[in-house]
């Protein structure tokens, strides 16, 4: 079994990004990249891509903030909606 050198720890790679909460594919993210709405990997050659894992975390708890304001703005819609009928 080989173990990960101490600076890998705070990286991860596409596989890992899944269990931090990133659920996208890998051209969504290339996409969102290109407009620099997700953060871009460090390349090494003949290694995988590395994502800092604090920028990863940063962007996972902005986008909940965002989905639970989005889900808030839509559940007082609807109660006005129905308290309008």
């Amino acid at each position: 079994m080989t173990t990960k050198p101490a600076w890998r720890e705070h990286f991860l790679t596409f596989p890992e990004l899944k269990a931090e909460g990133v659920m996208l594919s890998r051209s969504r993210l290339v996409r969102l990249q290109g407009t620099r709405l997700f953060p871009r990997p460090f390349l090494r050659p003949g290694e995988p891509a590395y994502f800092l894992k604090s920028e990863i975390a940063e962007w996972v708890r902005r986008r909940r903030v965002l989905a639970a304001e989005v889900s808030a703005a839509a559940a007082e819609a609807e109660l006005e909606e129905q308290e309008a009928a």
